[in-house]
């Protein structure tokens, strides 16, 4: 098992040199040509230590009698279902993740009866870093350094524009329509940032470069504070600005993070950030400042590099290197996990807070298969899985609703590609159906009864980052 475990973490040192921050150097862009190799490798020693050992994250249909379970090692078992032949332990699980009433795995009715039909649109030249969606825009942001506005309806390219010299890394649109006497018409502004240490603000309706912003340092994420001409700039070193987008100015700096700013959001009147080591914070906006309210410093439990974080009411989710997609109150400091992989051996990219859902990204490193895992508001609970084999790692998503009023997401990593519920049963291959796997349908556990493999996990990640340029 020495080799398996060699090749596993391979591959997931291959998938974090992809990252979106900047290009990739000859050496690193070799290591990455060689995923399929390993994989290939992977699943060939696999099926010769165990012949009922796959690397498949998605169970395959059982024979009678026989369920896929997953194993210590992230590979998945057959085992017997038979209730004399299978511990008290698992028999209460199997039974608290059955209806009541029918005895047969929960599927929530809301799903049961719709599919997505997917679509890519065409146009960048290197990974798509973020999107956003507007009303009947499709906003994205690309390392091939530029940012493209998209029609949502015919999909058609309205607009590239082109202003950035090293990759695009951030997005986000004004709450607001601000207009001035020498633009009297109402206007959407939309900031892009890049780690070419700038950030320009554009004019969503035509196009047009309005401003010009130098950071001085790499910019790695971008929100607007409600109801303001305030854009908050997050950096490479850590740093968090508030900007005058009317005159470019700088109204407040801080050393909000020791590290890299990974993500910004607001909640309400609040804004949220996050960053490796020092996790997660909740700050109070002033009109000349930033107020710490709560800071998770190192979270106990969240793996290396905080990647998504949404926010409901008081409960933060957070994406990280690790199996789990975490929950915090903030204003109590109770943590819980909820299992966002069906396997052990994945990253949550993303995570987005919708009307009347939770969409969390999965990314399964030994498939290399992406996947988009439903959950309700408020509860959290476990709805069904979009995916399908095609479906590669997702690296930034947007949620929103089309002119039907039904959900339309985008996501983008190695393709932008748009997603678009459609009601009933569909045979085309354009439209995937809703999956349901009953290891994601959990409650919630404390974050102290995590099991002992996926903490093994998540306690490699550091380790392994800092001998991935090693091997």
């Amino acid at each position: 098992m020495a080799e398996v475990r060699k090749l596993r973490k391979k591959l997931r040192q291959i998938e974090r040199l992809e990252r979106p921050e900047r290009e990739l150097s000859p050496s690193e862009a070799g290591k990455v040509n060689r995923k399929r190799e390993i994989r290939s490798n992977l699943e060939l020693l696999l099926s010769r230590l165990e012949p009922d050992v796959g690397t498949e994250t998605v169970p395959e249909t059982p024979a009678k009698g026989m369920e896929r379970r997953e194993s210590s090692d992230g590979s998945f078992r057959k085992e017997s279902t038979d209730p004399s032949k299978v511990p008290e332990k698992q028999r209460k699980l199997e039974r608290n993740s059955r209806d009541p009433e029918t005895g047969g795995v929960r599927r929530p009715k809301r799903w049961s009866n719709t599919g997505f039909a997917r679509r890519c649109l065409s146009g960048h030249h290197d990974i798509v870093t973020c999107v956003l969606l507007h009303e009947d825009r499709i906003v994205s942001g690309s390392r091939d350094t530029t940012v493209k506005v998209w029609d949502v309806t015919t999909d058609a390219e309205v607009y590239n524009l082109g202003g950035h010299t090293e990759g695009v890394t951030s997005l986000a649109i004004a709450p607001h329509n601000p207009s001035s006497p020498t633009d009297p018409q109402t206007v959407t502004l939309l900031a892009s940032g890049s780690t070419d240490s700038n950030v320009l603000i554009w004019c969503l309706n035509s196009g047009q470069l309005k401003r010009r912003i130098y950071t001085y340092s790499p910019v790695t994420a971008l929100i607007f504070l409600p109801l303001t001409d305030v854009l908050v700039s997050g950096s490479e070193g850590g740093k968090i600005e508030l900007w005058d987008i009317k005159s470019g100015s700088s109204r407040f700096s801080t050393r909000g993070h020791t590290e890299g700013v990974t993500v910004l959001e607001t909640q309400g009147a609040l804004l949220l950030s996050a960053a490796p080591g020092d996790g997660v914070c909740v700050w109070e906006p002033r009109p000349l400042s930033l107020r710490p309210l709560w800071r998770s410093e190192a979270i106990p439990g969240v793996s290396g590099r905080p990647r998504g974080l949404s926010a409901h009411r008081d409960s933060l989710y957070v994406g990280d290197d690790g199996v789990n997609l975490k929950v915090f109150n903030w204003r109590t400091g109770e943590m819980t996990k909820t299992p966002n992989h069906v396997g052990y051996w994945g990253v949550t990219d993303c995570v987005r807070v919708g009307d009347d859902v939770i969409v969390s990204t999965a990314f399964d490193f030994e498939s290399g298969r992406g996947f988009l895992n439903i959950r309700s508001l408020p509860d959290a609970a476990y709805l069904c899985t979009i995916s399908s084999p095609e479906t590669p790692r997702i690296l930034c998503l947007a949620l929103g609703r089309n002119s039907a009023g039904k959900h339309l997401w985008v996501t983008g990593g190695r393709t932008l590609t748009v997603w678009e519920e459609r009601p009933g049963p569909s045979t085309s291959s354009a439209v995937i159906s809703p999956s349901f796997y009953p290891s994601l349908d959990r409650t919630p556990v404390d974050s102290e009864s995590e099991t002992e493999s996926s903490g093994a996990e998540e306690g490699e990640t550091e380790r392994e980052r800092r001998t991935e340029q090693e091997d």
